[in-house]
């Protein structure tokens, strides 16, 4: 127990320039406001101060990390990573492109000359894939917006297969391979690891994923990674004349779209589905607006695909509603896809609905539907605990 509480000020009004004194050097209180209110931080000294990590915290990165920490697990080997991907034939074939990266970025000084070299290399093992410079762009996501570095996409779906983060220094790296699960606790590695937990928990959510992948590069090595519900699972450090990378790129080339994390239950619909245009229309979407279907047991439900924003968290249940359209009673629904815990003991939701309807209990929405993805895809099972034990 420490020898006396820390001072504390309760009800205190503070404007920027009194606030400035109260930086943690020499042992002072260290004060952080955020959206108009004043925190202190000076109990956490260890991790939030002196002046260094306040000028340098990123606040939103931040609260990415915080959440994520606790569910890591590795570091893995390549070998083991890849087990996630079909083989391909020929992919342990040395990779001169891959090789030559060593002497290419050994004395880079920035991210950016770093983007044209990797996506040559990359794209020169992976014919059905395009690697695309983006850091200039955005993507909106809830209350944020996402600037991968590069992104890996399929060439004939337009599907986002990976996100890449480019890193010019090792200190940013948020992962210590001599102390497996461990967060580094500089700022640098902490905002490293929040930032691609946001870029894993936007690409899970724009669309429909299983899974996602993403790629941490720094000039000597990288890091592949793959997300699910229950966390992220790290590499060790591979470096570029290991064959492992070459093999990871090659597979995601050849791999159906449920081994890359593609939601395969959910499907482009074609024009024997129907009327279209009807569909749209009682959906209140333009007539240009792209559809997807769903199928629960033998009913089919239609909704617009730009509306799959998921969960802002990266792990848990991951609740999301959607306005759909029911092919059986011609009608609007609400369609809910959650991920849930797996147990004997739980009843699915959808048959607690049954049982109160059953029951005659007032106030209840009507429930059509209801059935578990998982016994039509294995890929619906989250494996990073699996991979833990």
């Amino acid at each position: 127990m420490p020898r006396a509480h820390p001072p504390t000020v309760l009800f205190k009004t503070f404007t920027p320039k009194t606030l400035e004194p109260f930086h943690g050097k020499e042992g002072g209180r260290i004060l952080l406001a955020i959206n108009g209110i004043v925190f202190d931080l000076t109990a956490g000294r260890n991790f939030y101060g002196p002046v260094n990590y306040l000028e340098s915290l990123d606040v939103g990165a931040a609260a990415f990390c915080a959440e994520i920490e606790k569910d890591v697990v590795g570091p893995v080997s390549g070998a083991v990573f890849n087990e996630f991907l079909l083989k391909v034939v020929n992919e342990d074939s040395p990779s001169q492109e891959i090789g030559d990266l060593i002497g290419k970025l050994k004395d880079v000084t920035s991210e950016s000359s770093m983007y044209k070299p990797l996506v040559d290399a990359f794209a020169s093992q992976c014919p059905q894939l395009v690697f695309n410079d983006e850091h200039n762009l955005s993507v909106k996501y809830h209350d944020y917006e996402i600037q991968p570095d590069i992104t890996i996409r399929d060439k004939k779906t337009n599907d986002t297969v990976a996100y890449v983060q480019v890193k010019v220094s090792p200190y940013n790296d948020p992962f210590d391979d001599n102390n497996p699960g461990h967060i580094g606790d500089s700022v640098a590695a902490r905002n490293t690891l929040g930032q691609i937990t946001r870029y894993a928990t936007a690409h899970q959510g724009l669309s429909f994923q299983t899974h996602v992948f993403s790629v941490l590069i720094f000039p000597p090595y990288l890091r592949f990674m793959r997300w699910d519900r229950a966390g992220v699972i790290y590499t060790k450090r591979l470096r570029f004349s290991e064959p492992d990378i070459a093999i990871f790129l090659r597979r995601p080339s050849g791999a159906s779209r449920e081994y890359r994390g593609c939601d395969v239950s959910v499907k482009s619909v074609s024009p024997e589905d129907g009327d279209l245009v009807s569909i749209r229309n009682t959906l209140g979407l333009k007539e240009d607006a792209e559809l997807c279907k769903i199928s629960i047991d033998e009913n089919l439900y239609f909704l617009a695909k730009n509306q799959a924003h998921g969960s802002i968290s990266p792990i848990g249940r991951s609740t999301r509603c959607f306005k759909a359209y029911s092919k059986t009673t011609k009608g609007l629904v609400l369609l809910k896809d959650t991920w849930r815990l797996m147990s004997p003991h739980l009843i699915p939701e959808d048959e607690i609905y049954k049982k109160l309807q059953a029951a005659q209990v007032f106030n209840l929405p009507q429930v059509y539907d209801g059935a578990n993805v998982l016994s039509k895809n294995p890929w619906q099972e989250t494996k990073t605990a699996s991979m833990a034990e």
